[in-house]
């Protein structure tokens, strides 16, 4: 409710004097109908009309105020006493409201006499000096200390002194701003709604619309809502996300069915044969040189997390935790900075090689003159130039490092041709109503992870770190720029192994291109298309490299992998 329209008269001056009596003042009306419904005066004009004693729930929160306000034992405030003084000396909720302003300043200013008054002298003292400030206009009094000394139980003389006293401490700084008494107002409603609600167990509207105008409750709701907000947007986009996944793998596999099943006639450069169902993805290739580049200055430096913490840069400027080890072979955070920028560099110069390379057309003209005995060594040779890194990875464990090698080799070369029982189904191109899967080829390595994170989880062994960095807050959308972390470092170090990037990730893409035509029953891909599709990888890598990314893009195996079991089950059903 607006000030303004509750205390302006017609003069424009404001004015709380007469609260009771004169009631033509503009807004009276109003503010006494606010007081009676919010503080639970009641309507029974006949017997509580004039608002001249204090009603039962303000009653207890002045209780409950005065005794935490004046500490003292003697004389401890009841509520039976100022039910008896409100009633003799018609106090009205005006008179109480100022009086807990005049509370509220004596606990800032002089908190020392609050110790030595009683909480009684101090609701009586403090509602007359209140009553006497609205009413005793100067020329005619109004309140008289006989009178509330008699309804207080108290002898003239020594209210007299309460009253000498209560002045001294208050400096007698009686005036208030209207102001104030609506902001005790407000408060005093919050508390009466709040506390008559819990007592019943329910809220009536009126004890609704007072709480939404709280700011506390206003600034909970506040926060209720964005939570509310946030948490429908992350399921809004985790719906369209979930919608959209679903519409691209039934386009790819839509496309990859239709090619198999009826491929197209002519010659194979029509364009058909280059729309291969590949995705660019980070590929394993970038890592290789990126541990070789990086051992050559951490060489130990790279452990378990939990020894010891360092934060990127300034705290609070970055949200990324690192933690590096605290041994004698352990170096500081800004070298191991410097050598994810140098990966990054590396990363660019890949990038920027492949599409230099498949901008010029070379990979695709000897596409054709590399077949397997010339990808599959240059792949080996690469992968053996990393045994010192995965020496180190196995020295974790050597017992289940060695059982993982084992199985690989017996599911792959000795168990590849074992048949599980047969699916009693009928494929539409034969006659037989039994289908043998060689599982152990198919799943060559996700069954010996699979059992060597069953036995790691027997023997008791952590499969994730015991000891982790304490979890950061992300923020709800973040967006990555180029040198967002810092620009990538070139160094020569960083170019030689971006070459080896490029050869190796290169020699990858070309071996999926040739798989995936196999898998789908297609000739091989033209050479203008393993051009076009060696730049595209490389333009990728080099906005990864850009955005600090310690790895490339380029085709994935595993999505040739899932293209070759939707082909076979594609080829069945025809």
């Amino acid at each position: 409710m607006d000030l303004a329209g509750l205390l302006l008269d017609e003069e424009g001056t404001f004015s709380l004097t007469g609260f009771q009596d004169f009631t033509f003042l503009p807004g009276h009306q109003k503010l006494s109908a606010r007081i009676r419904r919010r503080l639970y005066y009641g309507w029974d004009w006949e017997t509580d009309c004039t608002l001249e004693e204090l009603s039962s729930p303000v009653a207890d929160i002045a209780v409950e105020l005065l005794q935490k306000a004046a500490p003292s034992p003697i004389r401890r405030l009841q509520k039976k006493y100022v039910a008896h003084v409100s009633r003799e000396a018609c106090i009205s909720p005006c008179a109480m409201m100022l009086a807990l302003v005049y509370i509220e300043r004596l606990r800032h200013r002089n908190p020392d006499y609050l110790q030595h008054v009683s909480s009684s002298d101090l609701f009586l003292i403090s509602m007359m000096v209140a009553s006497k400030y609205l009413y005793d206009e100067g020329e005619e009094e109004e309140v008289f200390n006989d009178e509330w000394g008699a309804a207080g139980g108290v002898a003239v003389p020594t209210l007299n002194a309460l009253e000498r006293g209560f002045l001294s401490a208050m400096d007698w700084r009686l005036y208030t701003d209207p102001r104030e008494i609506f902001e005790v107002l407000s408060w005093l409603e919050g508390c009466v709604a709040e506390q008559q609600g819990r007592r019943r167990g329910w809220y009536t509207y009126t004890d609704l619309c007072v709480l939404l105008e709280q700011p506390a409750w206003q600034l909970v709701l506040g926060s209720l809502c964005q939570q509310l907000a946030k948490l429908s947007c992350l399921l809004a986009m985790a719906y369209v996300s979930s919608v959209a996944l679903a519409v691209a793998s039934m386009a790819v596999i839509h496309q990859s069915l239709g090619l198999s099943c009826s491929p197209p006639p002519g010659p194979p450069d029509l364009g058909l044969a280059s729309r291969l169902p590949l995705v660019q993805a980070p590929s394993l290739q970038f890592l290789i040189p990126a541990l070789v580049l990086t051992s050559q200055k951490l060489p130990l430096a790279l452990r378990t997390p939990g020894n010891c913490e360092h934060r990127a840069r300034a705290q609070g400027e970055a949200s990324l935790v690192l933690r590096l080890c605290g041994g004698p072979g352990c170096h500081g955070l800004e070298l191991w900075n410097t050598s994810i920028r140098e990966v990054s560099g590396a990363v660019v110069v890949s990038g920027l090689l492949q599409a230099i390379l498949g901008l010029l057309g070379g990979p695709g003209h000897l596409f054709p003159r590399c077949g397997p005995l010339v990808l599959a060594p240059s792949l080996v040779v690469a992968g053996l130039s990393v045994y010192r890194e995965v020496a180190l990875l196995c020295s974790t464990h050597w017992g289940l490092a060695s059982l993982l090698i084992v199985l690989m080799v017996v599911c792959s070369q000795h168990l590849g041709s074992c048949l599980l029982p047969p699916c009693h189904w009928r494929p539409a191109s034969t006659s037989s109503t039994h289908t043998h899967i060689l599982a152990f080829r198919l799943l060559s390595v996700l069954i010996p992870v699979a059992c060597v994170w069953i036995v790691s989880a027997l023997l008791g062994l952590s499969i994730i770190p015991g000891e982790l960095s304490a979890p950061t807050k992300a923020p709800w959308f973040w967006l990555p720029h180029p040198a967002e972390w810092d620009w990538p470092l070139l160094t020569p170090r960083a170019l030689a192994a971006g070459i080896s990037m490029a050869l190796a990730a290169s020699t990858s893409s070309l071996g999926c291109y040739a798989l995936c035509g196999q898998l789908l029953r297609l000739p091989s891909p033209p050479p203008h298309a393993c051009s076009r599709g060696l730049s595209l990888e490389g333009l990728g890598s080099v906005l990864a490299g850009l955005l600090g990314s310690p790895m490339g893009t380029a085709s994935s195996f595993p999505n040739v992998g899932t293209v070759g079991l939707l082909q076979a089950h594609g080829l069945s059903e025809a």
